[in-house]
C-alpha cells in the first residue's frame, strides 16, 4: 500500500456547476502507479462507493473530465494504487440554474428618509449580491448571499428636490423615489 503523498493536490475546474456540466478535475503531484485514479462521490458517502471513476494511467499531473451529475453536493477524492484513498479531496456542488426574484420591486421614502427592506428568493446554492447606485441610499445588511434572503438599506434625508435611485440586487432593479424636501416659508417685508 502506497504512502498517502503530502503534495498530491486536486482542483476542480469550478466549484459550482449546473446538472448538465460536465466536470474537470485537474491533479498534480500523484504518486505515478498505472492504478492511480481520481473518483467523483457524493460528499456523504465513504471511499468504497464512488460514482465515476477514471484512471490517470500513470500520470503524476493532468486533467480529467466527468460526465454530468445530479444536483447534490460532492466531492473530487484521489485514489492511490487502485482503491486505497490518498485522503486528498475536493468539493464541489451541482445546483439548479439559477432564477432570482425580489420583493418589494421599489419603495417610497420621505424626505426625512427611513428604512427598509427586500426579500431575495433563489434556489440553494445560487449566490447574489446587492449594489447601490445612489450614495443617498446605503446597503446596511445582505450585501450579498446565497438561496433566499433579505437585504436592508437606508435612505438619507434629503434638503433638496425629488430624486430616484436603484439598488441592483440578484441581478434585479429596485427602484426609490425619495419625496422634496419641503420648502422653507420666505416672509417678505416691506420696507414702507
Amino acid at each position: 500500500v502506497p504512502p498517502v503523498s503530502a503534495v498530491t493536490v486536486l482542483k476542480t475546474d469550478k466549484t459550482q456547476y449546473a446538472p448538465t456540466d460536465k466536470i474537470t478535475v485537474y491533479y498534480s503531484g500523484m504518486p505515478d502507479y498505472s492504478n492511480d485514479s481520481i473518483a467523483v462521490a457524493n460528499a456523504a458517502d465513504p471511499d468504497s462507493k464512488v460514482l465515476q471513476s477514471l484512471s490517470t494511467n500513470g500520470a503524476t499531473s493532468g486533467s480529467l473530465t466527468f460526465n454530468a451529475v445530479p444536483v447534490g453536493h460532492y466531492e473530487a477524492r484521489a485514489f492511490f494504487a487502485g482503491l486505497t484513498t490518498s485522503g486528498v479531496r475536493v468539493p464541489f456542488d451541482v445546483v439548479a440554474s439559477c432564477s432570482y426574484s425580489i420583493n418589494p420591486t421599489s419603495a417610497s421614502a420621505a424626505a426625512a428618509g427611513t428604512t427598509g427592506s427586500v426579500s431575495v428568493t433563489a434556489g440553494t446554492g445560487c449566490a447574489w449580491t446587492a449594489t447601490s447606485s445612489a450614495t443617498w441610499v446605503t446597503i446596511t445588511n445582505g450585501a450579498s448571499g446565497s438561496g433566499n434572503g433579505t437585504v436592508s438599506y437606508t435612505v438619507a434625508a434629503s434638503t433638496g428636490a425629488a430624486r430616484t435611485g436603484t439598488l441592483t440586487i440578484a441581478g434585479q432593479t429596485f427602484t426609490v423615489t425619495q419625496t422634496a424636501a419641503a420648502a422653507t416659508p420666505v416672509t417678505l417685508l416691506n420696507a414702507a
